[in-house]
């Protein structure tokens, strides 16, 4: 691909400058720095953005979020013995997307509990990359591949995992730990 981009002259000059400092033409220093730009982890921040933005999709009530959240957050607690400044500092980040949205459009049928398509239509309507949810008997099986409703649900939502509280904060750890781990190596 072939790449046209317009510099204004202070950050052309700022371009040359470190391109020279490194030996390198100042086309090659910036296909490294893209590189490198593209390369590094995801920062806590862009972690939660799709988060804040689903939140702010969804419609729920600050109350019915903190509801949530604290009910997630305390059962995660017992399983995963998570720290009160954790849990809090989590809450609080979550806490400070939420918007409301109106009634999502049907976007998936759920003959076996159709009291839960609510959730899942909004999650897909906001662009969710998660549900999170304990209801492992009705969400979770459209995990799976090797039913009717897992495949269909996988194909036609491959960005949308439906995941319980301790597999979502475990995902977000494991971010953390490797943007973190980068951070160290810089």
């Amino acid at each position: 691909m072939t790449l046209n981009i317009e510099l204004n002259p202070d950050l052309e000059a700022k371009l040359r400058s470190r391109a020279a400092a490194a030996g390198k033409d100042p086309e090659a220093f910036a296909l490294e720095a893209v590189a490198e730009k593209l390369s590094r982890q995801e920062t806590f921040d862009e972690i939660l953005a799709p988060l804040r933005r689903e939140v702010r999709e969804s419609g729920m009530s600050e109350t019915e979020l903190n509801s949530l959240l604290e009910s997630a957050l305390a059962e995660s607690r017992r399983e995963r013995k998570l720290s009160d400044e954790t849990a809090a500092h989590f809450l609080a980040q979550a806490v400070s997307c939420a918007e409301a949205l109106p009634e999502p459009p049907k976007a998936f049928s759920l003959p076996r509990d159709p009291d839960d398509e609510p959730y899942l239509n909004l999650a897909i309507a906001g662009g969710a990359e998660y549900l999170v949810t304990w209801n492992e008997r009705h969400l979770n099986y459209l995990m799976r591949r090797d039913t009717p409703e897992g495949k269909e649900f996988c194909a036609r939502h491959p960005d949308l995992k439906i995941v319980t509280p301790p597999e979502f904060l475990e995902e977000v750890r494991r971010k953390l730990a490797t943007e973190k781990g980068d951070s160290q190596r810089e």
